[in-house]
């Protein structure tokens, strides 16, 4: 049985008793505790998301003029990576005549790979 649900249940069981102030400092504790698992669900996916940047910064490297995984050549977005720590693969290359060109989906920057 989960927390809320104990909460539910003693509110339930005071309401058959008829104290209303209880009652209601109970539903109220019911809410507080739905916040609360709210936001530890949130906190959770936060150190999630974290943990996979924080993972993917020990194994990311740089290769002039992009960002590499050891085991993915498709090259990573270096704007994204260097200002958000998002790793978005470039699309490409596209043969333009100053050499390579790859382009970002996320941030339309692009780069030419000289």
């Amino acid at each position: 049985m989960s927390i809320i649900d104990n909460a539910k249940e003693i509110a339930d069981l005071i309401k058959k008793i008829g104290d209303m102030e209880l009652y209601r400092r109970i539903v109220d504790l019911e809410g507080e505790i739905i916040e609360l698992t709210r936001t530890k669900r949130q906190t959770e996916a936060e150190v999630e998301r974290l943990t996979k940047v924080l993972n993917k910064k020990e194994q990311i490297h740089f290769k002039k003029p992009f960002y590499y995984l050891p085991t993915d050549p498709t090259p990573y977005c270096p704007q994204c990576w260097e200002v958000s720590k998002i790793a978005v693969h470039l699309d490409g290359p596209i043969k333009v005549t100053s050499g390579p060109r790859y382009d970002c989906h996320n941030c339309k920057s692009y780069f030419i790979n000289c």
